[in-house]
């Protein structure tokens, strides 16, 4: 059996980035083209979600520059996965692997 992985996080917001998230619909159909396109030849399809701060939120360069792309991007990320699942990808989200030293709130894996 072939499996695909998909880091779905990363696939999306590169298709979001490519027009700034200007036009609503672009990342969600970008995306699906993408993972539809990949899937070709393999019998499953993984898609990899981020769920919640990694452990590199630590480290203050880590991402230091990216703003927060707002409550449309996550929709769209939203509208997007359950799009792929529809189309029979299996999500798995990253879980819980630990907490911030100081805080104690959950840290997570990556996609």
């Amino acid at each position: 059996m072939k499996v695909l992985g998909v880091d779905i996080s990363l696939i999306f917001s590169m298709a979001w980035e490519a027009n700034e998230g200007k036009e609503f619909s672009a990342a969600f159909r970008r995306t699906v083209d993408v993972v539809t396109a990949a899937r070709v030849g393999y019998d499953r399809c993984m898609l990899a979600i981020d769920s919640g701060p990694s452990f590199r939120k630590v480290c203050p360069e880590y991402k230091e520059n990216r703003k927060d792309r707002g409550e449309p991007y996550r929709e769209q990320l939203k509208r997007t996965i359950d799009r792929l699942v529809a189309d029979g990808c299996v999500p798995i989200v990253a879980p819980a692997i630990g907490t911030f030293p100081g805080t104690g709130s959950a840290s997570f894996a990556e996609a």
